[in-house]
């Protein structure tokens, strides 16, 4: 499952229960979350405005209680209470007409906490782009852009990752039943993507294309970043692309790399990896199911994301969460992220439970 992440949404208010010891604050169950409120502010089968965990809050009159936080949403224990996200009444925030599930995220200008995107963002704005001495001829830029996709356009057909929390998915029975899951490790790192696409243009005078991707931004051509480092130090585009037109196939790889520069290096590794997770069928549209996508991250010699395996789970809310705590696969002298469970002939079909031992650790 992949989509924009609505932050700030109309939800429905569901049991309510007190708190030893407090007076003045109770905990509210909304959804799969759980989340500390003022007491007597909302009730049972109210509608409430909730945000997000790693949602940044507008500066307003209604969030300015938010401020010493930097209103910042993040996972917290008040009075030995996990409280993940925020509940506010809709008049609070100006949405009295607000309906059950409308995404307010934009309205209200809320934003995401993503310090990768942030750091991306920064490196890419201090780093000057050198063109070819050629673009200073009559109309040689205007060849030059014609020939090179613009950076940050997405590639054609390529979906971003991103997986809905589990806490978020209302119809889970429904979504799993009758489906094979597996469950593998979260890692907390950067999305990496790389891709050969045999039959698409970008230009009338060009057949085919290939680039790398982060979360968020497209590089069709090389830049000095950790993402595209990593893909020539490697040799993977060169080996993707042998594979591609020895198959006659447009493949995108994904996964996470981690390691030392990147995200804290909360796995404290000594060399930067990169685990795959999807396999993404370019020409097809769809992801690679889990026995093809091994067998060619076996032949591209690449390392698969770790997988967990139990004897035993309960496939509800609460039992994806209790397994997405412990310690990692990679490295078991630290707390893995959390988990990601997929369909074993849908790879489209996942969702991820992180751990909240994990986010309390790091203050997440």
């Amino acid at each position: 499952m992949s989509s924009e992440r609505a932050l700030a949404t109309v939800r429905r208010v569901g049991k309510i229960e007190p708190i030893d010891g407090a007076d003045f604050i109770e905990l509210a169950h909304i959804d799969g979350w759980q989340c500390v409120i003022k007491k007597g502010v909302l009730q049972p089968g109210d509608l409430c405005m909730y945000f997000e965990i790693d949602s940044i809050l507008p500066e307003a009159e209604w969030s300015e209680f938010m401020r010493d936080r930097k209103f910042r949403v993040k996972t917290i224990k008040l009075r030995g209470c996990l409280s993940q996200g925020l509940a506010l009444p809709l008049k609070d925030v100006g949405a009295e007409n607000g309906a059950l599930g409308e995404d307010y995220t934009k309205v209200l200008g809320v934003k995401k906490h993503d310090p990768e995107a942030e750091k991306e963002a920064r490196e890419n704005a201090n780093r000057k782009k050198v063109y070819p001495w050629w673009t200073r001829l009559p109309f040689g830029m205007r060849v030059y852009r014609w020939f090179h996709p613009k950076r940050g356009s997405w590639p054609h057909s390529l979906p971003k990752t991103d997986e809905t929390r589990v806490q978020n998915i209302r119809n889970l029975d429904s979504m799993i039943n009758g489906r094979l899951l597996y469950i593998t490790e979260k890692l907390d790192g950067q999305s990496l993507t790389y891709y050969v696409d045999q039959t698409y243009s970008p230009t009338p005078f060009k057949k085919g294309c290939s680039g790398v991707c982060s979360r968020n931004v497209h590089y069709p051509e090389y830049r000095p970043n950790n993402w595209w480092d990593y893909v020539q130090e490697n040799g993977l585009m060169e080996s993707l692309e042998r594979f591609c037109k020895s198959e006659g196939r447009s493949l995108a790889i994904q996964g996470e790399l981690v390691g030392p520069g990147i995200q804290g290096n909360k796995l404290l590794l000594k060399e930067r990896q990169l685990y795959i997770f999807n396999i993404y069928d370019l020409d097809k549209r769809c992801y690679l199911p889990l026995f093809e996508k091994l067998e060619i991250v076996d032949t591209l010699g690449l390392t698969h994301v770790p997988f967990l395996c139990f004897d035993e789970f309960l496939p509800t809310t609460e039992g994806f969460l209790l397994i997405a705590g412990g310690p990692s696969i990679v490295n078991a002298d630290v707390l893995r992220e959390g988990i990601v469970v997929r369909d074993k002939n849908d790879d489209g079909m996942s969702f991820k439970a992180i751990s909240n031992e994990w986010l309390l650790k790091h203050k997440e």
